[in-house]
């Protein structure tokens, strides 16, 4: 829950100091957020989490290969949903 507070709180998809990772300024439009999405994936290496915060649902579906897991985003009502082959 901290790195999707600090994610939409900020209004950046990579909310790091500048003095530890340099800045393609070009790009960097890219990765703000204007606004609080409404669902925001963050791909990583991590196992699978999901988590509300302001309104955003927040979720990381894991690693397919390892878990055989993913997860379902239904717009419609704004839900997720773990779904697996076991």
């Amino acid at each position: 829950e901290h790195l999707a507070k600090t994610i939409v709180d900020q209004g950046h998809v990579r909310p790091t100091l500048q003095s530890e990772f340099p800045v393609y300024w070009t790009f960097d439009h890219s990765l703000q957020l204007p606004c609080t999405p409404d669902a925001l994936v963050l791909a990583d290496s991590f196992p699978n989490y999901k988590c509300n915060y302001e309104g955003c649902e927040v979720f990381n579906p894991g690693n397919f290969l390892t878990e055989l897991s993913w997860m379902v985003y239904r717009p419609a009502t704004n839900e997720v949903e773990y779904s697996s082959l076991s």
